[in-house]
């Protein structure tokens, strides 16, 4: 586990003992030959040591199992619940990592960043034909199934790049309740409005062409 999450010395000063492997499938793992003395098992979330209801039965001692982020599918929750044994995870770890993530997707897929990556990587530089594909965020709409802690941050990273919060009137970013989906969650819709660009006292050509940039990226 990367750098140990910085709990070495933490533990060690009190008296502890830190096991950290990645050997950690199969019977002969060491992984499994250091359960019967474990009291705490912390696990990442991507590459976990799968805790089955047989290691659980292994591990006598054991009274925590954590993950270093978020997920508990790698436990058999029901052995642990017969055990008695807590299950925790690190509720919004990533979850500003993950909102991030997604708006990089969202901004990449809008800009058409990745095809005319692979047109460079390939030696060519058609300018016109990447950027024909190739849009502004900046006046469109942007939705989220489920307004939790990601779906939020995500909205909210979208504001901040797009320059325009604070502050966003209640009609701007409106939230509803799915009721034809059928699951309880939230939606939430973000209309990212175009910027105001300085007009010129008589109008004309120039305010024109402001207007059109504006309105750029006309795609949802």
């Amino acid at each position: 586990m990367s750098g140990e999450l910085g709990l070495r010395r933490f533990l060690e000063e009190a008296g502890h003992t830190l096991v950290v492997t990645s050997d950690k499938d199969g019977p002969d793992s060491e992984f499994e030959q250091r359960l019967p003395e474990a009291d705490v098992v912390i696990s990442q979330p991507f590459w976990p040591a799968y805790l089955t209801a047989e290691r659980i039965a292994m591990a006598p001692n054991l009274k925590l199992a954590i993950t270093a982020g978020i997920g508990s599918d790698h436990v058999d929750l029901q052995a642990a619940i017969d055990r008695g044994l807590t299950v925790a995870e690190v509720t919004y770890s990533n979850s500003i990592s993950v909102s991030e993530h997604v708006v990089m997707m969202i901004l990449a897929l809008v800009r058409n960043y990745i095809p005319s990556y692979q047109v460079v990587v390939e030696g060519g530089w058609n300018i016109a034909d990447c950027a024909a594909r190739s849009y502004d965020l900046e006046g469109m709409q942007v939705g989220t199934v489920g307004a939790g802690r990601i779906g939020s941050a995500v909205l909210r990273v979208i504001i901040v790049q797009t320059g325009v919060w604070p502050p966003l009137a209640a009609s701007t970013w409106s939230i509803c309740r799915l009721d034809p989906l059928a699951l309880g969650v939230l939606a939430a819709l973000l209309v990212v409005p175009p910027r105001e660009y300085p007009q010129p006292a008589d109008g004309g050509p120039a305010s024109d062409r402001r207007r059109a940039a504006a309105g750029r990226g006309p795609h949802r």
